[in-house]
């Protein structure tokens, strides 16, 4: 049995070396997954201060795991999103717009 609170969703992500300076606590995310069509709403709460081996598993066989990625943590913004512990999602990065 999974206990857990899912009245704030995170979603763990993994930033490869080319990407890792290019987001920053505050910037807009767009998450998505696979056989679902609305694309859901995050904001960056979290970058990890240091670079880390890679958690994340692929299907791919040209994926290489001995690349460092950087862990960011998205607060989901949107409750509609479907509560599964563990599912594989995708995630964008944007500077959020502001506002005048």
């Amino acid at each position: 049995m999974t206990v857990a609170d899912t009245t704030q969703l995170i979603a763990r992500t993994e930033l490869d070396e080319r990407d890792a300076a290019s987001v920053s606590v505050g910037d807009c995310a767009a998450i998505w997954f696979d056989g679902h069509k609305t694309t859901f709403p995050g904001k960056v709460v979290e970058v990890s201060n240091q670079m880390g081996r890679k958690f994340v598993r692929s299907f791919d066989p040209a994926d290489r795991f001995d690349r460092d990625v950087r862990e960011v943590l998205v607060s989901i913004a949107d409750h509609r999103m479907p509560h599964l512990i563990g599912m594989r999602l995708t995630v964008g990065f944007r500077p959020c717009q502001r506002h005048s």
